[in-house]
């Protein structure tokens, strides 16, 4: 490590936890007797932030359409991923104090502190919206409708509404509110047994590798199915036989 490095790392070790002290000061209790939207904020930076947030790779973005679109009796409740404080997340390189302030100046939006775990939130709230990321699948399987404002695995799901513009989510909201696509068991066992149908055993990260793979064989047969399932998914979206 160079001294360089090790003065970088002091200082956003300082920065990280000035802002941590921040969001606890500002974020709030939540009241689960009202209506209200939960938002799962993504860590940052983070692939399901950026690239899969798309357009919404701002989450600020995806919070002020929200603001935009709820009726005047809805509260938005926004809740920060807490890995987003850990030292390897290294948050001050992505979000400050003043990002958390644009989402309290929101007048519908309150910003939730951590006594509340997703599953809580997730079961009181009339609806989930994040831009991707585990909480919108754990929201569908929970039979909960999610505004998806990026991109997920699961976005072909039942009670998934993809959302890009304001008008989107008003319509979307009004769906939800009139009961529409509600979610079933049914759904939601076709959904799982199809994604089984389509995947393989693998391991695409390092941590997956180091925790799972014990040797060159196993290495070696994670390689190959990882290549069998992108083989079979290349010929069947992309080439054309003639």
């Amino acid at each position: 490590i160079t001294l360089k490095k090790f003065f970088f790392d002091i200082i956003n070790l300082q920065k990280n936890k000035l802002i941590y002290k921040f969001y606890i000061k500002n974020s709030l209790k939540a009241d689960l007797t009202k209506n209200f939207i939960f938002v799962a904020l993504q860590c940052e930076p983070e692939r399901q932030a950026n690239p899969q947030g798309g357009f919404f790779f701002n989450q600020l973005k995806m919070i002020d359409f929200l603001s935009k679109s709820v009726p005047k009796n809805y509260l938005i409740y926004v809740k920060e991923h807490i890995s987003q404080f850990k030292s390897y997340q290294n948050c001050c390189l992505s979000k400050n104090n003043k990002y958390y302030q644009k989402i309290i100046n929101l007048k519908n939006v309150k910003l939730i502190n951590f006594d509340y775990n997703s599953f809580e939130l997730i079961d009181k709230a009339r609806m989930v919206a994040l831009v991707s990321g585990s909480v919108g699948f754990e929201s569908l399987v929970r039979k909960k409708n999610v505004l998806l404002f990026g991109h997920a695995w699961y976005e072909s799901m039942f009670g998934i509404y993809k959302i890009k513009t304001i008008k989107d989510t008003r319509q979307a909201i009004k769906s939800i509110d009139n009961q529409e696509n509600k979610i079933t068991d049914y759904e939601i066992s076709k959904f799982i047994s199809k994604v089984e149908k389509i995947s393989t055993f693998g391991f695409l990260d390092e941590l997956g590798v180091s925790n799972h793979i014990k040797n060159t064989n196993q290495k070696n047969k994670n390689i190959q199915n990882i290549f069998k399932i992108l083989k079979l998914h290349i010929l069947q979206n992309y080439v054309r036989t003639y």
